[in-house]
């Protein structure tokens, strides 16, 4: 299986090797910063994914691509569809902290993220006067797939009364992978992934709570958003 494979048929265990593929590409970003340099096509990896796509620089995110001759100018409004928060492997129960490496977020936690992962990237559209947010599928229309996936919670999150020792460097870390497709045709044409660790922006640690997470994760979601809509603001005058 590769990267370009369609994610919306497969199964959640299945995206474990769609990831591997993300990982790799992953390792190779040198930078996760925005430029304000356009987006352009990898000249050093000229070659085609098997459905199309081609690596970008420039992309904001730390892996970006793009279907070559596709027109973003033709866009001007984005649906979004959220499919949720998936671990790397499944977590181990509450009885066995002590030995995890990999524990379990709190539904409510969860639950929390992902409303605010909707909010932030719907404010990031509204903020951009070139798009609008759309309900429907239609012309002009995007559909925006956003998953957040290979979940690692390196802490157990639990609600602390008062001060304790209960700190670390980071909580854990997640993969955005946001895949854009045509809403009329269905056809994939541009994707970005990007992995963030759960911490804080300062060098104090960060307490292994919920709400430190809920915190944190919304900043990363802010930059992300950002970064999508400066993403897709390149690639409607970058003419690829």
């Amino acid at each position: 299986m590769t990267l370009t494979e369609n994610r919306s048929a497969l199964p959640v265990p299945a995206r474990g090797l769609l990831l591997a593929a993300l990982v790799a590409m992953l390792a190779m970003a040198t930078s996760c910063t925005q430029p304000a340099a356009l987006p352009r096509f990898d000249a050093q990896l000229p070659a085609t994914t098997d459905e199309g796509l081609r690596r970008l620089d420039h992309g904001r995110f730390a892996v970006a691509l793009a279907r070559p001759g596709s027109s973003f100018s033709n866009y001007h409004a984005l649906r979004f569809e959220y499919s949720g928060i998936h671990y790397r492997t499944p977590p181990g129960p509450a009885a066995d902290w002590g030995r995890l490496s990999n524990y379990p977020m709190p539904d409510e936690t969860m639950a929390r993220l992902m409303a605010g992962l909707e909010e932030i990237f719907s404010e990031a559209v509204q903020r951009d006067l070139a798009w609008q947010t759309a309900a429907e599928p239609g012309p002009g229309v995007l559909l925006a797939r956003i998953t957040l996936l290979d979940l690692v919670l390196t802490s157990p999150l639990r609600n602390l009364a008062g001060d304790t020792d209960n700190w670390s460097s980071s909580l854990g870390s997640f993969t955005l992978v946001v895949d854009l497709v045509d809403t009329e045709t269905g056809v994939l044409i541009a994707r970005a992934a990007e992995r963030r660790s759960i911490q804080s922006q300062t060098i104090r640690p960060i307490q292994a709570a919920p709400g430190a997470a809920t915190y944190e994760s919304r900043r990363i979601f802010r930059e992300w958003g950002s970064k999508l809509t400066s993403l897709l603001d390149g690639l409607r005058v970058a003419g690829l």
